[in-house]
């Protein structure tokens, strides 16, 4: 089948579906779960905790305490960084490079001068240019660090766990640019107080060096260039880990052996060399630097550290490559069968009725394609960029164990710094955090046009589309124009709960229907704009043309109805995570994400907000319409406005009322798709799928289908499809309710073959491409790739078994 997957920020790269969370928990011994519940290390279940791919949003994580623990590790580490680079200059002033460059000639051995400390390098003075040089990977790791922090709604296990790898990565480059930096300027201060030491003791100033003094004085230096070296070893496995964890989920979905299984012994040998260089760490540090055999062997455990790590990188290349390779092969094979489907068509790929069903799914399985395609050429092009600095690290360890000088030390310095660097950037691209990602801030440019371009495409729209009815045209045209930006209604949801609007407002329990009588039709009531639409007092009276139709039941509650409509802009392919970020102490903090994600300005059309609730159904209160929380029915609304049914008069010739505006919604959603090239439908699912059942929503999913608009569908969460999923296919249009008899007849005499509708509903939901297999493709780029790939493999296998079987 072909499963489209839409493109998910908090999921992304290596996270698990909900499904396969599950699965995990139930695998759990409960014997190790009691034991973790009743254990006081809290330290312990976090780490274990990073081996896990994501958490649920039970989890009780506070994303506002996140946002501000996110910044406040970002200040540090800028601090931090600005601090060490400008440490010199703060140190010495202008004059930085004549003092530490002052005693590069070395003195005479009868000097008895305490001040005039014998160097043993005299290519010290170009030391400031592997501090520079190290300045840049750190200013480069830092950025790199703000990225991952400012996203920090990236919430699941693994990705906390690639914020956190970030981190320590950038530590271990501190360290190496402080060891560079007191190389440079720093090391005669300390030969100064040596020398103090040894003539304190009576030794001889001129035998030995500082370098070479295993004295109390000279063993944080060495100290910090065992941790130096031991942290970057580290985060070498640390990242082989995390890259083992994308290729595994690739190879998942492939079916196919990708070296994932060689990558878990890596990650073995490269744990076992950590405790192997941690002791030869203490030997070194007892026995003294000089000592041969153990600085061979700690080598040693760098080679082949470095080793495993080129190994990883050429499996993770291999296997991207294979990937590419096969969703190549695929997209050529949907592009061929695209257009085979566009030539059979009876209308043709251009005709009136618009693509055929099969070419609409056909063109759904060919964008994955081209997405499985543009993923994995890019992995396939960064990879070398990973690669080739370690081989480089590699090769500086090699040449340092068997000379020492300027430059064997200058090259492992530097290029372990690069190494780390390109190895961080790559476990970033794979994860989803780009540094590079410029798209946000063009989408955040572009978002603040959004309602402006709405507006003036709004009234562009009113002198070329007609029906040939001047007032139903304008009523059409009307409300075609009263969208609402994402920005609008979340200020709108602010509001509800406090003392002015809806104070008993409960979002546990209050359904959109609730929120329609008690806070839409008051706030809408005796305005500036008159007793209008409630799109029309949050957009201050302004036209504007939605990107998007919302279409959704109202007895769902009115917080999943919002949650929804901020999954779609966040790209998630659920709501249940989204509706705990809606509480006042955390909605801030979503709308910061959506603002740095440029969704903020959206523009979506909801009947909620953009039908005129006092043209229709203010003053009517419903005997079963009570407030679940006060148990009291609403007080009706006193507007006074005229009502308009859908069979009040005037009349058109059909039948239909000119100025009600609950009978247009087909022709408005064509008027908009005419205007609006993007134009799309999402389909708000509320927990018990009643959105199947109402008449109105039936008719909009059937219409938008007709006009052949992208759908997408959003759901509670992956059970409540599961649960649903068999009464899904027993949907019959006859079987629709609505709240007004007249309505529902109106629909179904819109429909002449309820057979075929049937059919066509089913396929709508169930075929490849379909609203439900979009829906579960939407979670895991790397599955996607992996799935798209394996169809190409097979697809290729059997071309080259038919090819085979010719005589």
């Amino acid at each position: 089948n072909c499963k489209a997957a839409e493109s998910c920020a908090p999921t992304l790269l290596g996270a698990a579906s909900p499904g396969d969370r599950a699965k995990e928990q139930q695998q759990q011994q409960p014997g190790m779960r009691r034991r973790l519940a009743k254990s006081s290390n809290g330290e312990l279940r976090r780490l274990l905790a990073l081996s896990q791919p994501s958490w649920g949003p039970d989890a009780g994580r506070s994303p506002a305490r996140a946002q501000r623990r996110a910044y406040l590790r970002t200040l540090i580490v800028l601090v931090l960084t600005a601090l060490l680079v400008a440490w010199p200059w703060i140190g010495y002033g202008t004059d930085v490079h004549e003092d530490c460059q002052a005693d590069q000639d070395s003195p005479t051995s009868a000097s008895t001068s305490p001040t005039d400390l014998p160097r043993h390098r005299l290519w010290h003075c170009y030391q400031k240019y592997i501090f520079l040089a190290d300045c840049v990977g750190l200013c480069f790791l830092a950025a790199l660090v703000t990225v991952s922090q400012l996203r920090w709604w990236l919430t699941s296990r693994y990705l906390v766990a690639v914020r956190l790898y970030v981190i320590m990565t950038w530590l271990a480059v501190y360290i190496y640019c402080l060891l560079s930096m007191f190389k440079w300027c720093y090391s005669s201060h300390i030969g100064k107080l040596v020398l103090n030491l040894q003539s304190e003791h009576e030794l001889k100033t001129a035998t030995r060096t500082w370098r070479q003094l295993p004295g109390a004085l000279h063993s944080p230096y060495m100290i910090f260039c065992l941790i130096a070296v031991n942290l970057q070893w580290m985060v070498w496995g640390w990242g082989l880990h995390l890259v083992r964890r994308h290729l595994s989920k690739l190879e998942a979905a492939f079916q196919k052996s990708l070296g994932a299984t060689a990558l878990k012994w890596a990650l073995y040998w490269d744990m076992f060399a950590l405790l192997a260089s941690a002791l030869c760490f203490v030997l070194l540090f007892v026995c003294g630097w000089l000592a041969p055999t153990l600085a061979y062997v700690f080598y040693g455990i760098a080679i082949s550290v470095a080793a495993t790590v080129v190994c990883m990188l050429i499996l993770v290349l291999w296997g991207f490559w294979l990937s590419l390779r096969f969703a190549q092969t695929e997209l050529r094979a949907q592009t061929a069968k695209k257009k085979r489907s566009e030539l059979d068509s009876p209308s043709g790929p251009s005709g009136p009725s618009g693509p055929s069903s099969q070419t609409a799914q056909t063109e759904k399985c060919e964008q994955l394609a081209e997405q499985a395609v543009r993923v994995a050429r890019r992995l396939v092009c960064e990879a070398p960029l990973g690669l080739l600095p370690t081989l480089l690290a590699l090769a500086s360890q090699i040449w340092s164990l068997h000379s020492w000088g300027f430059a064997p030390e200058a090259a492992l310095n530097i290029v372990s710094v690069l190494s780390l660097v390109a190895n961080c950037r790559f476990v970033i691209l794979l994860s989803g955090i780009d540094l590079f990602d410029f798209a946000n801030a063009g989408k955040r440019r572009k978002a603040r046009l959004q309602p402006r371009a709405a507006a003036e495409k709004a009234n562009h729209l009113k002198a070329k589309w007609t029906t040939g009815d001047e007032g139903w045209d304008s009523k059409v045209l009307d409300l075609a124009g009263r969208g609402i930006t994402l920005r609008a209604l979340l200020r709108f949801y602010r509001r509800l709960g406090t003392s002015s609007v809806m104070p008993h407002f409960d979002p546990a329990k209050h359904s959109t229907a609730d929120v329609a009588r008690q806070a839409i039709i008051p706030l809408s009531k005796d305005t500036r704009y008159g007793s209008s639409s409630m799109s029309t007092v949050l957009m201050r009276g302004k036209s504007v043309l939605p990107m998007k139709m919302v279409t959704h039941s109202w007895s769902n509650r009115f917080s999943h109805l919002v949650a929804a409509v901020v999954a779609d802009a966040l790209d998630l392919p659920e709501y249940e995570a989204v509706v705990g970020r809606l509480d006042r102490f955390e909605i801030g903090a979503l709308e910061e994400e959506l603002y740095w994600k440029g969704k903020l300005d959206q523009t979506f059309w909801i009947c909620l907000f953009a039908v005129n609730q006092h043209a229709s159904i203010c003053a009517r209160i419903l005997p079963q319409e009570c407030d679940p929380v006060t148990g009291k029915q609403p007080l009706p609304c006193t507007c006074g406005f005229g009502k308009f049914g859908s069979q009040t008069p005037p009349l058109r010739h059909d039948g239909q009322s000119i100025l009600c505006e609950m009978n247009k919604f087909d022709d408005m959603m064509a008027c908009i798709a005419a205007a609006e090239p993007g134009f799309a439908q999402l389909l708000a699912v509320d927990k018990d799928f009643t959105i199947f059942r109402r008449a109105w929503c039936v008719a909009e999913i059937h219409q938008a289908y007709s006009l052949r608009l992208p759908q997408k569908m959003l759901v509670f969460s992956e059970a409540t499809l599961t649960r649903y999923k068999s009464y899904l296919k027993t949907l019959k249009v006859e079987d629709m309710e609505a709240s007004h008899p007249a309505d529902r007849d109106m629909i179904l005499a819109r429909i002449s073959d309820k057979a075929s509708f049937n059919e066509e509903v089913q396929r709508l939901l169930f075929d490849d491409g379909g609203l439900l297999e979009e829906w579960r493709g939407g979670f895991d780029h790397m599955t996607m790739l992996g799935e798209v790939a394996r169809r190409g493999y097979e697809r290729a296998k059997s071309s080259q078994s038919e090819l085979e079987e010719q005589p």
